[in-house]
């Protein structure tokens, strides 16, 4: 696994990288940013502690401005200039990591100059004590006037910043360098040291002296810096034991604002007792605190759930976005596949930050750790069960949709903020074709974006329209009314949302088909890439001599499926004598109910059973003759691929998306509503000779493995975004 996979854990192992190129001893690194004059006295400084040493050394100046770092750089062979992209000197500085080629990294800034010593300190203190991580010295700076100016001071052994501190090279890369997201310098200072702390010691050095000058601090930029509260509140979260005790998380960084301006009011030194003064530290206080109030009133919603830093070193491949379920290993349906394939694009070399909103009912905020290498930027859905608002199924469904669409309105504002720090190369949409939350002016800030949908709400509506009779049968005249219309609003948003999608990923060739017919999408931009589904999960069992009876039917009991054609199937068999018994398992969804058409009908030929766990399906699915799905609309049907794994065979229309490209032997296809063809597959199949089941149960196993491996499907998605990234970068 990469570095950046690593990096993507709430935790981090205690690897190293080795140290390369012997031959340079040290590299000093220095973002500057159109400062050449400052540039040019910090270089001579630097220069000549270099003279002073006993090896070969480099420094390395990352230009993150207009180019006019050049200007302040001496010919001098030891100067190496690189060029940043604008973002910060955290950015910067680990540019200069990723070029640097000696065991020790050595930082500082561009307004700073050192002591002559300042080098000759630090290495001395890594070549005693071969087990220490990092040196840190302190930084002094002419008297300063806090009301009016601003500077580093820092001779507190437990800082750690950035413009007098020494890092071993492989501590840096296996903590992934500095956080680019953070908006003052200060924080990744401090997060950087904090992390590599906790792969070994950082040592204080007061003998490795830097100097930071005085400059001009007004109220505007006191104020602005009210707005990092935010990046308090992470810093907090990733290191509780740095928040002041007792403190609630939302306040603390409050606390801190007023206790540094009450500390500059009572100290004599700043003579704030001068009416002028007063004055102007009245607006300085004020101006910082208001502002930091109001972000922690509006910002608050937007913090995420997982404190994991971001990868500071550019991956290997892309770095994604994902919006979509909740990833969740075994959960089944999208949060299974999600999590197979997220999980096989991060070792593949991709980063992946996952955005996506948690219910306060389930449970895949405990089960986050699990997702190696996947960065959660969660939001809490506090939709709940059993309210005044989800008593009925009808109020469960609106009232979820409601919660969730408010939930991913927070998840969408903190996905475009994540992507105007960092931007992201793709945007992978799974499961779902609305872009919920993000409106359609802002659409054009986000990166390209590449949908990998489920279904649609127009192929639903055909069936609620083609079926109203028989839903009004079973569920009543208001209920279908009600779904018909959320149907119809949802399938008006999903056409205008994919105006706005650069690739659709569609999980079956049918269903890209049907896509590009109702929405009128451009099927030059449809690719097909299957479902995924975990090969160890689903498994054959040794045969029984005894012919299997059981033909299994598993799914929702609800529209589109083919529901009423079993109780009149089931009856055609038993007239024709046959043994089999259609096993029905699943329960009505929250919109549609076609329960009352076998809750009565059960007999010899016909069994349902309604809860039954993932567990015990996976058990009892390799004992079964056939899997039956009579769906009339189903883009992919996951209970095919499981089936397919535990080596039964398949009855299936035509529209049912998971059986495209199967090997003949494993499925029969049948005509919709065709009772005949139905009961003609059937029979075939019980006839079968135990040879011939082994070897078709052998066979269907096998494609669903060539058809629907989690590396396989992985690879599909990869191919797809890595094309659409390359596609947009040429066009651009």
């Amino acid at each position: 696994m990469s570095v950046t996979a690593k990096y993507g854990q709430a935790s981090w192992e205690r690897h190293r990288v080795s140290d390369s190129s012997p031959e340079i001893g040290v590299s000093v690194v220095i973002p500057s940013r159109d400062r050449p004059q400052l540039l040019s006295r910090c270089l001579a400084a630097v220069l000549a502690a270099l003279d002073l040493l006993d090896r070969p050394a480099e420094v390395i100046v990352v230009d993150d401005g207009n180019g006019s770092a050049a200007a302040g750089i001496p010919d001098d062979p030891r100067v190496k200039v690189l060029f940043s992209d604008g973002q910060g000197p955290s950015r910067a500085r680990n540019r200069g990591v990723q070029v640097a080629t000696a065991p020790i990294i050595v930082f500082t800034d561009d307004d700073a100059t050192v002591e002559p010593a300042w080098l000759i300190e630090a290495l001395a203190t890594f070549d005693a004590r071969p087990e220490i991580m990092g040196v840190k010295g302190p930084v002094f700076a002419p008297p300063t006037d806090a009301l009016y100016e601003h500077s580093i001071d820092e001779v507190d052994q437990g800082v750690f910043v950035t413009c007098n501190i020494a890092y071993r090279r492989s501590a840096l890369l296996a903590v992934g360098g500095l956080d680019p997201s953070w908006r003052l310098p200060a924080h990744g200072d401090r997060d950087l040291g904090y992390r590599i702390s906790a792969l070994g010691e950082v040592v204080y050095v007061a003998s490795m002296i830097a100097h930071h000058p005085v400059r001009p601090f007004g109220v505007r930029e006191w104020a602005r810096r009210g707005r990092f509260v935010e990046n308090d509140w992470l810093l907090y979260r990733r290191y509780p034991e740095q928040k002041p005790n007792g403190m609630p998380l939302r306040l603390a960084p409050l606390y801190g604002i007023a206790a540094h301006w009450w500390q500059i009011l009572i100290r004599p030194e700043h003579r704030v007792r001068n009416p002028r003064r007063l004055w102007r530290w009245l607006r300085l206080a004020v101006a910082q605190t208001c502002v930091g109030a109001w972000a922690s009133l509006t910002r608050w919603r937007h913090r995420p759930l997982d404190p994991s830093p971001r990868p500071g070193f550019a991956p290997q491949g892309l770095r994604i976005a994902y919006l979509g379920p909740t990833p969740q290993h075994h959960a089944g349906g999208p949060p299974d596949i999600a999590a197979m394939i997220l999980e096989g694009l991060v070792t593949r070399g991709h980063l992946v930050d996952c955005f996506v909103s948690i219910g306060a009912h389930d449970d895949a905020a405990q089960h986050l750790d699990e997702l190696v290498g996947v960065n959660i930027r969660a939001i809490k859905n506090p939709f709940l069960f059993g309210r005044w608002y989800s008593k009925t199924h009808l109020t469960k469904m609106l009232s979820g949709q409601i919660f969730g669409m408010l939930a991913r309105r927070r998840v969408g504002a903190m996905l475009l903020d994540e992507h105007a720090r960092t931007p992201y190369d793709v945007l992978y949409q799974f499961s779902n074709l609305e872009l919920f939350g993000i409106g359609a002016r802002k659409r054009k800030q986000l990166p390209p974006i590449a949908s990998h949908p489920s279904v649609h709400a127009a192929g639903e509506l055909r069936w609620m329209k083609a079926e109203a009779g028989l839903a009004k049968a079973c569920d009543g005249p208001w209920r279908p009314m009600v779904v018909r219309a959320s149907l119809r609003v949802r399938a008006l948003r999903q056409k205008r949302d994919l105006a706005d999608v650069a690739l659709l990923m569609a999980i079956s060739t049918r269903f890209g088909q049907l896509i590009a017919e109702d929405y009128g999408f451009d099927p030059a931009k449809i690719v097909t890439v299957p479902n995924a589904i975990d090969p160890e999960r689903f498994a054959p069992v040794a045969q029984s001599q005894q012919a299997p009876r059981e033909i299994a039917v598993l799914g929702r009991i609800a529209v589109r499926k083919g529901i009423e054609d079993l109780v009149p199937l089931a009856a055609r068999l038993r007239d024709q004598g046959s043994n089999a018994q259609l096993c029905v398992v699943g329960s009505r969804s929250l919109w549609s109910n076609y329960e009352p058409l076998i809750a009565e009908q059960q007999s010899e030929a016909l069994s349902w059973r309604k809860a039954v766990s993932r567990d015990e399906i996976a058990a009892w699915l390799p004992g079964v003759a056939a899997l039956l799905q009579p769906a009339r609309y189903e883009p992919f049907g996951l209970t095919v691929a499981e089936a397919m794994l535990c080596g039964v065979p398949i009855i299936a229309t035509p529209e049912v998306g998971a059986i495209e490209d199967i090997d003949p032997r494993c499925v029969s296809v049948v005509p919709m509503a065709s009772l005949e063809a139905m009961a003609e597959a059937i029979k075939e199949i019980l006839a079968r000779s135990p040879q011939q089941r082994a070897e078709i149960g052998a066979l269907c196993r096998a494609e669903a493995i060539r058809l629907f491996a989690p590396k396989h499907i992985t690879e599909l998605v990869e191919t797809a975004l890595v094309g659409l990234a390359e596609q947009t970068a040429a066009g651009s």
